[in-house]
């Protein structure tokens, strides 16, 4: 801090000194970064930029300029100034000081300073001899040549010259004699100094072009004069030449001096000043968290008990927690969902402060054994933290799919630390599956959790089964449209005015540059779209994740508004009737009915029990009203029957809706109850260091008959066909953001890698190629690249089938394996190859510890593919079966065997 008050007091001074420089300069232009400038405009420009450095009084600057400027003038208009303080101030302000700012040189040809008479009698007016001027030009190594007045007349003359070249002012009469010691020559030396150019003047009376140089009795200066022959070039330029220059100032000086003048005047007089803000008492900050952090003290306030914190990635586990804090009422308890990100969990210590007081965790797991990204700082605590929670009261329900390697790791991992910390356990963990029926788990789990709740308490249900709306509707009548969402994700109007970082709240708006279709034949449609990220700030790596917000089919929403008799372009809010709560609304308000159907909800998944238990009663004709509630229920017959009814015949809402004509509920209740619409995740399928403006997506449309003859297809997929690029590209727009992934190519590039990838998996490893091919070309040494890739029909779904060819005929993959599974009799596989290579396979993992990466399917091949690895290991490790698993398992826990799939 010290050093920049230093430089904030020597800044007036300099700028001072810049103002003595350049008045009393004779200089009538310079070159600053190859453009010509008046020398007076220099410490101007420099003051506007000063005027950006922190910490700078630019008045203080200001007036050191003036003050400067004000002497300058002053002595060249020969003002009555004391010589004492002339003297004083020369010493101080040496007319060279602009030729020692780099970057900064005089124009050749350009006039010197007058030489000042430090007689008033020999010269009355400083700098009055007319002058011949010699430029010279120094080697750069040397400091810039600097002026001197000379001293007394009656000790003789003291020249100085940059490069020892001395020379000597001759005044009137004196015939072109030199200063004693010196002899005449009539060479004109010319040398450039490092930051400025060095003028030889003699006064009127001297020999033309004649310099004085130094007696051959001083060896000193001799061998000075010596080291400057090389650069000495002739430049001679006549009085009558510069008689035109030898005003002080040009009529381009008078002009801009006048105009910089006028500019201030104006500014500090005439410019309309802002009004003045009466200082309002600041108000202190609150240092408790309590009220931003503290959900004790919200529950406290609001009369809440019971508490459902969830971990959610899609929006299932919030969905859950919902569900559960909403059935409290019927056990006469209150309840809220929470979101952990958005509070200090360490207050679960205090949570036995409340009566009756229940925390209840719904926690998904994301990738290989992860916490979800909102639950990321609840999991770092629950590693670190040594509290005592034994008066906490508590239960789990974990969202889980059998497929993953880690099994509803998050779930299990909660359920163990809190009861490690002392938490009591007042229901056992439950685990749902997704791969098998989620919503089955969650409502069993659920019918038997609140009645364990009830005995722990001593309380009983109500038996009230009534709905409970948690949003009211509002009606827009008069609303400005400048105000309403039209599908932004979180700020209003963000995808007209785009501002960096780009994330799930705040996606960008990506231009669709192509789209072709990557397979010959087939009944599907693989295509491969690239998305242009050029000014977005956007950074990914080989291996990174692109989130996609698409939008529904306009024709299934258009149909919901037909069968429920609704004006879609209303504008409406729904809000929460909780004031208390986080969460205003269920998605972005105000907007309208078909913004609401066809960007924020989900209208094409089967919808969940409550969802049909909530919508019964709209229904007028009793069977349809019993049908829904009896699928609500969680008797062993409404299982089966939602199970068979809705989810295998994948009815969607707008089927529910046609198939039971007598449910006709309030569309505005209908949008409270649907979930939202998610981001659809896809593997990055470029590499940054080839396309770094660029993201490209590989993805197979979806679209299939279901048990009803419908045609449902897949929201993201079909509305990414669709994106042809035009040439304004307004129509093909999509909303995306980057999400980092652990899937990442070995630091050395000189590791080996196996990628297994069949079908659309094959995406991040058409990255991993490209940045192993850009590695390559840096000179970098890269190792074995090795890619088992699989389809269907080699004629037919064979996916950059020129890319690898290329590739593999170029060196840069070092082997291409592929299995066309139905192009035989019998079926052939990724794994079928694997086993079949099994020994070079087992080389590159043993002995050239090579990285090995599986991405597609979780639920069939990426497990057979594991199996594969299981027994290579056991075959030439020489390891028995669990030996076989656990040395995969250490390569998994090294980074070494990474996994990118889906179910």
């Amino acid at each position: 801090m010290g050093e920049v008050e230093d430089a904030k007091g020597f800044m007036p001074v300099a700028f001072a000194m810049l103002g003595v420089s350049t008045t009393r300069s004779r200089m009538k232009r310079a070159l600053v970064l190859g453009v010509r400038i008046p020398v007076v405009l220099v410490p101007w420009f420099m003051l506007c930029m000063v005027w950006f450095i922190p910490r700078s009084s630019f008045l203080s600057n200001l007036c050191g300029l003036l003050a400067g400027e004000a002497y300058g003038l002053g002595y060249c208009f020969c003002l009555d100034i004391p010589e004492s303080v002339v003297s004083k101030l020369d010493r101080m302000f040496p007319f060279s000081l602009l030729r020692r700012i780099p970057g900064l040189k005089y124009i050749p040809g350009s006039l010197a300073e007058r030489r000042a008479s430090e007689s008033s009698k020999i010269n009355p007016v400083p700098g009055s001899y007319p002058t011949q001027s010699y430029y010279c030009s120094s080697p750069p190594a040397l400091p810039a040549f600097q002026m001197q007045h000379p001293s007394i007349q009656s000790q003789g003359f003291q020249p100085s010259c940059a490069l020892g070249y001395s020379h000597a002012l001759t005044h009137e009469g004196s015939q072109g004699s030199c200063a004693p010691g010196y002899s005449p020559t009539s060479s004109p030396y010319q040398t450039r100094g490092a930051f400025g150019d060095c003028y030889i003047q003699t006064h009127t009376g001297a020999s033309p072009g004649q310099c004085c140089r130094p007696a051959e009795s001083s060896p000193h200066q001799r061998s000075l004069i010596v080291m400057g022959d090389a650069g000495m070039q002739p430049t001679v330029s006549t009085s009558e030449n510069l008689s035109p220059q030898d005003s002080l100032f040009s009529m381009t000086d008078v002009f801009l001096i006048s105009l910089i003048t006028g500019l201030f005047t104006y500014w500090f007089f005439f410019r309309k000043k802002k009004e003045e803000v009466p200082e309002l008492p600041k108000i202190q900050p609150v240092t408790s968290p309590e009220r931003d952090s503290s959900f004790i003290e919200k529950m406290k306030k609001t009369g809440r008990n019971i508490v459902v914190f969830y971990g959610s990635q899609t929006g299932t586990a919030e969905e859950f927690a919902n569900r559960l804090s909403k059935d409290a009422h019927r056990y006469g308890l209150r309840g809220m969902a929470a979101d952990p990100e958005e509070y200090d969990l360490s207050d679960l210590s205090r949570l036995s402060e409340i009566d009756k007081s229940l925390a209840v965790f719904c926690m998904a797991t994301y990738g290989e054994g992860d916490p979800t990204d909102n639950a990321q700082d609840f999991y770092d605590w629950l590693q670190e933290t040594d509290a005592d929670l034994s008066g906490l009261r508590f239960a789990v329900f974990g969202l889980g799919n059998k497929t993953y390697e880690h099994f509803n790791a998050m779930g299990k991992y909660v359920d163990k630390r809190l009861q490690e910390l002392g938490a009591q356990r007042i229901f056992e963990l439950g685990l749902g599956d997704d791969d098998g029926n989620l919503e089955e788990d969650f409502i069993t789990w659920r019918e038997q959790f609140w009645p364990a709740v009830c005995e722990h308490f001593g309380v009983e249900a109500t038996g009230e089964e009534s709905s409970i709306r948690q949003y009211e509707l509002v009606v827009h009548t008069d609303m400005n449209m400048s105000k309403v969402y039209t599908g932004e994700m979180g700020r209003l109007k963000s995808y007209e005015n785009q501002k960096p970082p780009f994330d799930a709240k705040n996606p960008f708006l990506a231009s669709v540059t192509m789209n072709r279709k990557l397979n010959e034949g087939g009944e599907r449609h693989l295509m491969h779209l690239e998305l242009d990220i050029s000014d977005s700030k956007i950074r990914y790596e080989s291996g990174d994740h692109v989130a996609v917000y698409p939008a529904n089919d306009s024709l299934l929403v258009n149909q919901i508004g037909e069968i429920l008799h609704t004006d879609l372009d209303t504008i409406m809010s729904l809000n929460n009737l909780d004031e208390e709560s986080n969460k205003k609304h269920p998605f972005p308000c105000p907007t309208s009915y078909r913004t609401a159907l066809t960007y924020y909800l989900d209208i094409t998944n089967p919808p969940r029990t409550n969802v049909l238990y909530e919508l019964a009663q709209y229904a007028t004709d009793t069977g349809e009203q019993e049908q829904l509630r009896k699928m609500a229920s969680s008797a062993a017959e409404g299982k089966a029957l939602y199970l068979s009814w809705v989810v295998e015949a994948r009815r969607n809402i707008l089927a529910i809706l046609q198939d039971m004509p007598s449910l006709q509920p309030p569309i505005d209740h209908l949008c409270e109850l649907l979930p939202r619409l998610q981001a659809r995740y896809y593997s990055i399928a470029s590499s940054s260091k080839v396309h770094p403006n660029a993201i490209h997506i590989c993805a197979v449309t979806v679209e299939y008959e279901t048990k009803t003859g419908r045609l449902n297809k897949g929201v993201a997929t079909n509305w990414l066909k669709n994106m042809v690029p035009d040439e304004n590209r307004s129509k093909s727009l999509v909303p995306m953001y980057v999400r980092k992934s652990q899937f990442r190519l070995p630091f050395k590039p000189g590791t080996p890698v196996i990628m297994i990838g069949p079908g659309t998996g094959i995406a991040p490893f058409i990255g991993f190629i490209q940045e192993r091919a850009w590695l390559k070309q840096q000179g970098k040494d890269v190792g074995e690249t090795v890619l088992y890739y699989g389809c269907r029909h080699e004629h037919e779904d064979y996916l950059y089938r020129e890319e690898l060819a290329r590739f593999h005929q170029d060196g840069l993959l070092t082997q291409l394996n592929v299995a066309f599974s139905r192009d035989q009799a019998e079926k052939v596989y990724v794994q079928h190859l694997l086993r079949k290579n099994k020994e070079n396979v087992w080389k590159l993992v043993n002995e050239g510890n090579a990285h090995i990466y599986v991405c597609g399917d979780a639920r069939n091949m990426a497990r057979d593919v594991q199996n594969t690895f299981y027994e290579i290991v056991a075959e030439f490790g020489n390891m028995s079966q669990p030996q076989a698993v656990d040395y995969v398992k250490k390569l998994m826990t090294k980074g070494r065997y990474s996994l990118d799939v889906w179910s």
